[in-house]
Formats: C-alpha cells, sequence, structure tokens
C-alpha cells in the first residue's frame, strides 16, 4: 500500500509512514478517478445507435458524432459510419422501391 501524504510504498499493518511519520489510519478520502475512455462503442451503445438511427433516422448518428468528436473521437468516428451505413441503406431501399413501382406499373400498362 502507498502512504497517502508521501506515496512511499508501507506496510499494510502500520500505523504510521516510516518515512513522512503521516497516520496512516486516518486514510484521506481518495478523488474519483475520472478517465475519458477512447474506446469504442460496446455492444449495448452499437445497438442503440444503430437501432435508433434506423427507427429514427440518420440524424441520431449525426448527433452522437456531433456530441462525441472532441471527447470520444472513435465513438464519434463510429457513430459516423453508421450514420453513413443508415444512409446508404435508405437510398438502397429508395432504389428498390422505385424499380417496384416502375415494373408495377409496366405491369399494368400491358393490360
Amino acid at each position: 500500500m502507498q502512504c497517502h501524504k508521501c506515496k512511499a510504498e508501507v506496510d499494510e499493518a502500520d500505523s504510521f509512514c516510516g518515512y513522512c511519520g503521516a497516520d496512516l489510519t486516518q486514510r484521506m478520502p481518495q478523488p474519483p478517478q475520472t478517465q475519458k475512455t477512447q474506446e469504442g462503442l460496446d455492444l449495448v451503445e452499437g445497438l442503440a445507435v444503430v437501432c435508433g438511427s434506423i427507427c429514427l433516422s440518420p440524424i441520431i448518428s449525426l448527433i452522437l458524432w456531433l456530441i462525441w468528436r472532441k471527447d470520444k473521437p472513435k465513438k464519434a468516428r463510429q457513430a459516423s459510419y453508421v450514420c453513413i451505413g443508415i444512409i446508404a441503406f435508405y437510398a438502397i431501399l429508395l432504389i428498390l422501391y422505385i424499380i417496384l413501382i416502375l415494373l408495377s406499373t409496366d405491369g399494368l400498362t400491358g393490360l
């Protein structure tokens, strides 16, 4: 364990630091460690982004990219990929819909 005052290695059973004499029985509260993670989306975040984007629109992914772009660049990049993928998915669906309409109108005019 470390002394809370001088950070020297001390034994767990010691009551006082052998280096600086600090009282080890009255431990200083440790401040919460807040580290910004640079990891990508985990499974739940990824599913939420994809499902939200498919159901609501690619705007969800775009908003997440705007929120995460400075603090979490890896997550922001992945959200932008989802946005591009959803836009491509919608474009393919639109093309298929137009082809279906063209095929159905050609079939109706032939009757």
